[in-house]
């Protein structure tokens, strides 16, 4: 019934104003071109281009040039997967397609290329497709060879692994050397550094150069004795360029600080780690966002200095947007449980040079490290430096607890075995900020605690009930702990002061 309306409508509109269809049919382009197109059916399509290849590559070029309609446009986006489709599963035709539509079509060298970067060319065809990329105009299909040769927008298949061919280094010179060194990332209107770099030609190129070194590495094997010179040195030199292309690069770069001190340590320390330092904070604050969106450490590399640069970081968390901040918050607490180095060689650096937010996010980051260990685990890093902080931070150095960061502590405390008491003991000198909204004190509270330590774990309770003000969602589990410490036997004045609270946070307890 609706198609019947419209066409009555438009009947009686053509009946009204002829000379509006007049006109309309009168402008209407001719359609001889797509009437000629290729077929966008695979199997005809490959056909046609193995037995009559010179006029279906004509009739493409001219498909290519017809694109100024939604249509039209629709139309060549149809057939140029298709043509790619066929190019992946025969890549020898891209070849051929290339040599016979001749330099300056653009659209359809993408095409052919997406069909390669997505096609199972073998060890002999691939450098011979390479060699053919290298031939062509790199300037306007720049970008999209830089994403092929980088190994990206290729998703959900086997694709070819160009960073392992002596050629691909000859496409990736030359992309850098087309690419203006003021050219900009593809992505803007963001303050995430890294995402702009990923996005950004030479970006790609970083990524290539990664995976080169990392497949020239493997081949090596225990032969490896670094990055190889000529790849180092253009790397130093692409580096030392001060535009907006070698700030791709450097950002990128920054994401495989980890992998290329192992691959080659001098190397590394030689041109990675001046871009992290913070004399220079308009670069480190986005070089710094580059290595905090990938975050990769070892051992060897926090003890050879970088270590030093993660803690001055900390000191510049004004500097870092807030994905980053996060991101560093996790590793320096992961880093504090799980790495070989000595927390209390660092820690006391990092506390005296940070805002009370941050040890805040770093307490709560704490929190979750501990909960990934077994008991045991956490008792080693109680005697190992956890105990000696507290301590420490009780007394006063090298700043006062805030209150704050007393509450995010007290999670810490749930994962002790034999020291839990004790460390109670300690924070119920401080003041806290009570729980919060999103506070996991009483989601990690339960039995086992509870039965190791009744009557301590209930004046902790309070303390930290007594000083929450926010608004509290957590009446249900306060109800559950509370007839948990009556069935412990806890002491009747401890428990009073507890319903007390959770009366004046308006949680209904069973006062026994």
């Amino acid at each position: 019934m609706k198609y019947q309306a419209v066409s009555l409508a438009l009947a009686e509109l053509s009946t009204a104003h002829p000379e509006v269809v007049d006109q309309e049919s009168e402008g209407r382009p001719p359609d001889s071109v797509w009437s000629a197109a290729p077929p966008a059916d695979k199997v005809e399509l490959h056909r046609a281009l193995t037995q009559e290849l010179s006029t279906t590559v004509e009739a493409l070029i001219a498909c290519e040039a017809a694109t100024s309609s939604w249509e039209d446009q629709r139309r060549w986006e149809q057939l140029a997967g298709a043509v790619s489709a066929v190019i992946q599963e025969s890549p020898t035709l891209g070849l051929d397609l290339l040599e016979a539509s001749g330099r300056g079509h653009p659209e359809l060298e993408q095409v052919v290329l997406r069909g390669w970067a997505r096609s199972r060319a073998d060890a002999e065809l691939a450098p011979r497709l390479l060699e053919r990329i290298g031939e062509l105009q790199l300037e306007p299909i720049l970008g999209f060879v830089t994403t092929t040769i980088g190994g990206f927008g290729v998703v959900g298949s086997d694709p070819v692994e160009w960073f392992s061919f002596e050629q691909s280094e000859m496409i990736a010179s030359k992309c850098w050397n087309t690419l203006s060194p003021n050219a900009v990332s593809s992505l803007s209107n963001t303050d995430d550094y890294a995402m702009k770099a990923i996005n950004h030609p030479a970006g790609h190129l970083a990524e290539f150069w990664v995976q080169r070194i990392g497949h020239l590495w493997t081949v090596a094997g225990d032969g490896w004795a670094g990055i190889p010179p000529e790849i180092a040195d253009h790397l130093a030199d692409l580096l030392a360029e001060h535009n907006e292309r070698s700030e791709a690069l450097e950002i990128t770069l920054c994401r495989y600080v980890a992998f290329l001190y192992q691959a080659d340590p001098d190397w590394c320390k030689q041109y990675m780690y001046p871009l992290l330092n913070w004399d220079n904070i308009s670069r480190a604050k986005k070089t710094w966002s580059g290595f905090l969106s990938h975050g990769g450490w070892t051992n060897k590399l926090l003890a050879d200095g970088f270590l030093d640069l993660l803690i001055a970081t900390s000191a510049h968390s004004d500097q870092l947007n807030k994905q980053s901040l996060r991101n560093l918050t996790g590793l320096l607490a992961k880093i504090a449980v799980t790495a070989d180095s000595d927390p209390n060689t660092w820690v006391t650096n990092l506390i005296a040079n940070s805002s009370v937010g941050d040890r805040v996010a770093w307490s709560r980051a704490i929190r979750f490290e501990l909960a990934s260990l077994d008991q045991e685990s956490v008792e080693r890093q109680w005697t190992r430096w956890v105990g000696g902080y507290l301590k420490d931070r009780v007394g006063g150095a090298p700043r006062s607890l805030d209150p704050a960061e007393a509450s995010a502590i007290a999670n810490w405390l749930l994962f002790l075995d034999d020291s839990m008491k004790g460390a109670i003991e300690l924070l119920l000198t401080v003041e806290t900020v009570g729980l919060g909204l999103h506070d996991l004190f009483l989601h990690d509270l339960g039995d086992k605690q509870i039965a190791k330590a009744p009557e301590t774990i209930a004046r902790l309770l309070h303390h930290l009930l007594k000083s929450t003000v926010d608004q509290f969602h957590q009446a249900l589990k306060i109800q559950e702990i509370y007839v948990q410490l009556v069935d412990a036997g806890v002491d009747a004045e401890v428990l009073h002061r507890i319903a007390e609270e959770a009366t004046r946070l308006r949680v209904d307890v069973v006062v026994q």
